[in-house]
């Protein structure tokens, strides 16, 4: 009971970090995180999983230890939702441990777009392409996307909410309960402290023709090395890079960020950086003007 307890205020502390930088909303993280913990996963029985949703195959989750199941809804984008390289190096970290498996159900409108979008990124692993929803209708799923990926027990249980390949401290948490660690003691070691040289950055007026490019400093401080799991942006017209090696005390990790507007106009973009340190995810801000060259106000020369 006490590592049930322990497991589920990681829980609210992880997924409130993600949730309140994602929404903005206060709802209360932690009566949905209770009503979720331990609940029972029921999965349809004439559900069929396909390879590049053409050949059905037996995805056999009945004797898995654990799963990760992750759905995804037919709102918006729904190819751009999935995040399928992501998950396929997500999946690939546990090539060699057979107690896990990875259930995906897909609830696709466009039926032809998401098959060509398996096919293009040899996504290979099977998936349930379920057009009726009927997933998400027998288990009322929550309504927000970063509670629709669960970590169910060997019971069909969840144990764990929160979806892994977006958020590194939900990732932690997984793999920590996977392979047992259940000492906030063993996970605090790991953690540092940084320094960023600015959590605004402003990119000022500009032509929206031009690509705009900047960086965020983090400067490790101690007392452990400095690892970024993962940096997400707001929009795909924020591309940003990193050094995926892990910075010793003393240095600095630079975040290279480019910005190219699809239109002209103010923006003002978030940037996530989820670390081992005490107060990730660290959010970031980019903000500025993508003008027109041919609008640009000139200011009157003053006689």
């Amino acid at each position: 009971m006490m590592k049930q307890r322990l497991l589920l205020i990681c829980l609210v502390m992880v997924c409130a970090m993600q949730y309140s930088c994602q929404s903005g909303r206060d709802d209360s993280i932690e009566i949905l995180l209770s009503k979720w913990y331990g609940k029972e996963i029921y999965f349809p029985k004439d559900t069929e999983f396909t390879i590049y949703g053409d050949s059905i195959v037996d995805l056999n989750i009945e004797d898995a230890k654990y799963k990760i199941v992750h759905y995804v809804d037919s709102t918006g984008c729904t190819t751009c939702k999935i995040d399928f390289d992501k998950w396929k190096a997500f999946i690939g970290e546990f090539a060699d441990n057979d107690s896990v498996r990875f259930v995906f159900y897909i609830h696709a409108k466009q039926k032809r777009e998401v098959k060509i979008a398996l096919k293009n990124t040899r996504f290979d692993y099977p998936v349930c392409l379920d057009y009726e929803d009927i997933f998400n209708k027998t288990n009322d799923l929550p309504l927000y996307a970063q509670f629709q990926t669960l970590l169910l027990d060997k019971d069909n249980k969840v144990v764990c909410v929160g979806n892994p390949v977006q958020n590194g401290n939900v990732k932690e948490l997984y793999l920590n309960i996977i392979n047992g660690v259940d000492s906030k003691q063993e996970i605090a070691q790991t953690k540092t402290k940084v320094k960023a040289n600015s959590h605004t950055i402003d990119l000022g007026q500009f032509d929206w023709n031009i690509q705009k490019d900047t960086l965020i400093a983090l400067k490790n401080i101690g007392p452990n090395s400095l690892q970024i799991y993962d940096v997400v942006s707001s929009c795909g017209c924020t591309v940003v890079d990193y050094n995926k090696n892990a910075c010793v005390v003393g240095d600095s990790l630079n975040i290279s960020i480019s910005y190219k507007a699809e239109n002209p106009g103010f923006f003002n973009k978030s940037v996530i950086v989820y670390c081992n340190v005490e107060e990730s995810p660290l959010s970031f801000r980019i903000k500025g003007n993508a003008i027109k060259t041919d609008d640009q106000y000139i200011m009157p020369t003053l006689l």
